[in-house]
């Protein structure tokens, strides 16, 4: 499990959960996209956990709702709260399925009762935070809420190559650091799909009957990891008004108002950093702004960004709709 500014704070914190159940971070409540390490962290605290002679239980939610199911037609609820509740540590991956299933929300809410009032640990995984599962109840979120809540994101372009150099290392396969950046650089979207590009190389290489360098890499990834392309400048103005619900009018207009001035911000945002445009040609693009209010509201987003969890979340779906193939 590689550790970076991505996934720091939930690393830590399972280290203290392993070191310490039930007490400082109960729940624990990590949160983030496909592909980013959640599931492995999960069963990393398990296994610490079982190695300590506890005794552990992991599990999806779905599977979570399929035993209730089952335990309401055998009649055997008894049984299936026994084996839930009487655990040291309940490990529930991608909680945010049991939204709108009143009785699997209803079993969850006194499962998570029973176990925190008995000093057990309890650790959830989520697609995103408590707050935007809009169909989990009040009282659930609240119980979410009341521990740590730890973003995993995407990783940066360092931590991505330091994933790639351990992945290699743990499949004994040399792989010069050139081809491991051109990956990484390659591939942004999450680690599985990163792990996945690296396996698929080593495979095809010796087919090329050339050593493993970055010409070679590249031949290799143009069929597997096309390069990705921004759509045009129009169109990224047309997507982010889209994905508001407004309209191009309403960026290129002069409207103040905060939602049309944020989507306004974002758009300038991604013309500068993934069309590359000048401050100028943005200001142009948008309305005939100046090139300073332009350069302002870079900056606003790149700090929104630094800060805020949810700006940050709306310029990565902003992001991959913009990479997306037109007609898609």
């Amino acid at each position: 499990f590689v550790v970076g500014n991505h996934n720091r704070l939930a690393h830590a914190a399972a280290q203290s959960i392993v070191e310490q159940p039930g007490h400082r971070f109960n729940p624990l409540f990590v949160y983030g996209g496909v592909g980013l390490g959640k599931t492995h962290l999960l069963h990393a605290i398990g296994h610490a956990m079982s190695r300590q002679g506890m005794q552990v239980l992991y599990c999806s939610s779905e599977q979570f709702t399929n035993d209730l199911i089952s335990a309401i037609r055998q009649q055997n609820t008894e049984e299936y709260r026994n084996k839930y509740r009487q655990v040291d540590l309940l490990l529930i991956d991608d909680i945010q399925f049991i939204g709108g299933k009143e009785s699997t929300q209803e079993e969850f809410f006194h499962t998570f009762n029973h176990l925190h009032a008995g000093g057990r640990q309890v650790v959830i995984s989520s697609d995103r935070p408590p707050k935007e599962i809009a169909t989990l109840e009040a009282r659930l979120r609240s119980r979410f809420e009341g521990g740590l809540q730890a973003d995993i994101s995407q990783p940066d372009l360092e931590t991505r190559v330091a994933i790639l150099q351990s992945k290699a290392q743990s499949i004994n396969q040399t792989v010069s650091t050139d081809v491991l950046m051109l990956i990484a650089e390659r591939v942004e979207s999450n680690i599985r799909e990163l792990e996945g590009a690296l396996n698929r190389l080593i495979i095809q290489a010796p087919f090329h009957d050339r050593q493993l360098d970055r010409s070679v890499a590249e031949e290799i990834l143009d069929t597997l990891v096309p390069q990705r392309r921004p759509r045009e400048a129009a169109s990224v103005v047309q997507i982010v008004a889209r994905h508001f619900h407004l309209t191009t009018e309403d960026l290129l207009g002069r409207s103040r108002t905060k939602e049309i001035a944020n989507a306004r911000q974002l758009a300038m945002y991604l013309l500068r950093e993934e069309n590359g445009l000048s401050l100028i040609n943005i200001g142009e693009l948008l309305g005939g702004r100046d090139h300073s209010t332009v350069r302002h509201g870079v900056e606003k987003i790149a700090q929104d960004i630094e800060r805020d969890e949810g700006a940050r979340r709306e310029v990565v779906a902003l992001r991959e709709k913009i990479y997306e193939p037109p007609g898609s």
